[in-house]
Formats: structure tokens, sequence, C-alpha cells
């Protein structure tokens, strides 16, 4: 989960930062065209990368649990190989530029990152298309390819709802006649206090929403669960629920944990893992989960990308003063502009 929101933000910095005033020198098939070339390289490679994990896979035989590690190393870099298509279809192929043309995308910024992001879960759900068979094969799941990727979609989703309403109310607010937010919000500094609430809302609101979308449910107060919620307790944490996690129809074994504000707060199990683990084994799990939420892991990743937006704004201006005081570098410029003259 941690990756996935790492990705959407990311994107949706590369995209909120690109300007581009002037027309492109390429006209907007040529763009779109390139854009789907670039689609085309990435499901080529997934295509390759999940064929060669399955076949060897299946030499490899069953109960090797090394596959599983591969399956996601593979997804890990065919994600960040869609991070860097999409930066190429902003920077190289004026994505954006190309949105904005259509009536009323420039006027409401909502409608065409909306556009970018669904070109982007495009790009995983290529992914997760032709990662299907490999998944099956090494982890024995029975749904169909159809499900597995719409289930990817569903759990990837709810990353965005933040970011959209955050962004509709922005829009509302441009409309007012004030020139001061306009040109505010089209700063850098505007930017970085964009998501910087962004980032707020969606580490404070984003666990709420999340479970009630991915069809969270208590656990019947019967088994195991008791003994575990007494566990909870008995550590002092802090929660707002157990809920049973229907990823992937709960046949993932895994388990996570959402919100930094207790009271948002929510660990989740799956259904496989409740009956695959003893109580002792769920114990060690819960731990683990707790002490992501101790040692505030979610809030190291919220300031690292604060830090890193900081820096992708300011590096140019801090570097062009670094230099400035250079005389060496000075002499050149006043060279240039001389020549020029």
């Amino acid at each position: 989960m941690f990756n996935n929101v790492l990705y959407f933000i990311v994107v949706l910095l590369v995209f909120n930062i690109s300007s581009q005033e002037s027309r492109p020198e390429g006209s907007p098939g040529y763009s779109f065209f390139m854009i789907f070339v670039t689609w085309l390289a990435l499901a080529a490679y997934a295509q390759w990368g999940f064929r060669r994990l399955l076949a060897n896979s299946k030499r490899g035989g069953d109960g090797d649990g090394r596959f599983a590690g591969l399956y996601h190393g593979l997804v890990l870099r065919l994600s960040i190989f869609a991070v860097l298509v999409f930066a190429l279809d902003v920077h190289l192929f004026s994505l954006r530029y190309w949105l904005q043309a259509i009536p009323g995308f420039k006027t409401f910024s909502v409608l065409q990152g909306s556009a970018a992001m669904a070109l982007f879960l495009a790009y995983l759900a290529t992914i997760w298309y032709f990662a299907w068979p490999a998944y099956r094969e090494i982890f024995r799941a029975e749904f169909r390819r159809g499900g597995f990727v719409a289930a990817n979609v569903k759990f990837n989703i709810p990353i965005l709802f933040p970011w959209v309403i955050l962004t509709l109310l922005v829009d509302l607010a441009s409309l007012v006649p004030s020139k001061s937010l306009t040109h505010l919000l089209n700063t850098p500094q505007g930017q970085i206090l964009f998501f910087a609430v962004f980032l707020s809302l969606l580490t404070i609101f984003m666990p709420p929403l999340i479970q009630s979308w991915w069809g969270c449910r208590p656990f019947p107060q019967t088994g195991k669960v008791p003994e575990l919620e007494a566990f909870l307790r008995e550590k002092s944490f802090r929660y707002r629920r157990l809920l049973q996690w229907p990823l992937l129809e709960g046949r993932v074994l895994t388990a996570g944990i959402m919100g930094v504000i207790p009271r948002f707060r929510y660990i989740l199990v799956t259904e496989s893992l409740m009956e695959a683990l003893s109580v002792e084994e769920l114990k060690a799990v819960l731990a683990h989960e707790m002490g992501h939420a101790r040692h505030r892991h979610l809030l190291f990743y919220v300031l690292f990308l604060l830090g890193y937006m900081v820096i992708s704004f300011g590096i140019f201006e801090i570097s062009f003063s670094l230099l400035a005081v250079q005389p060496f570098f000075m002499r050149i410029m006043e060279s240039g502009e001389a020549r020029a003259s």
C-alpha cells in the first residue's frame, strides 16, 4: 500500500509542477501517438517479464517460496517504469498542455488531473493484466484475470479520494474573482502548500474512506479475535477497529495498518491469514503492525515527500544563488552577455 501511495503522489507531483506556456512543436496527434507507443513498450516489458517468471516458476516446482519474492520485485520494477513512462508523457509529449486544450479542462484542474491519473492507472492495470498468469501459478489463486485486475484497481483508487476533493475545492475557489488566490496557487509556494494540505488530508482521512470502499467488515467475536483484541489492549495500543480485509477476495495472506490518529486507525487482516496462523503467530503479525504505528513510518513518508517537493521546486533557485556568488561563473555570464550585444 505504501508503495502505491508513493507512486500516485510522485505522478501527481510530476504532473502538477509541469508547465508549458508556448505551443509544443508537434501536433496533438503526434503526442498521443507517442504516448500510445510508450504504453506498448510498458506492455511488452510486462509481458516478457511475467512470461519469463511463469516459465521459471513451473520449472522450479511447487513450494519454492523465492518466486513470490521475484514476483513482487518484478511488480515493483514495472511500477517504477510506469512512473518513468508517465514522466515522459508529461515532459516530452506535453500531456498536460494537450489536456488543457480540451474545453473546460483548463478551468477545472480536477478534470485534467483525473484524466492524467486515469492514464497512469491504465499503465498499472496493464501490469496487473500480464501479472495474472504468474500470480495464479505462484500463489495458487483461483479467481479470473478480470477479477484480479478489478480488485487491484479498487485497491488503489481510494488513494486519490482526498486529492479529488481538495482539487475540486481549489477549482471552485479559483472561480472567485480573487487575483491573489489564483496567483498563489500558480506559484511554487502555492503548489507546496497545496500538496502539504493534500498529504495531511491523505494521512488523516484516507483510512475511514478506504476501509469503507474496500468493503472491510469487523470480524465476528468468536475464535481467535477476542484473544487478539485482548492482546492489543494489553499492549495499550490505541486503534479504531480490527477489520476483515477482503483483498483479492480475502485469499491473500497479508495484514496491514492504516491511520496516524488512533480515532482513524484500522488494523486489517485477511480471512486467509486469520485461518492459516495460530493465535501466537497472529499476535506476532499484530506486533509488527503496531511497530509501524509507534515508529510513525507513515509520517516519515509524508515528511520525506514534502522535503522532496520543496527540493524539487527550490533546487534551481538554490543552485543559481550558489553559482552567482562564484566570480568564475559571473565572468562567464558577463562574457556571454557581451557577445550577445
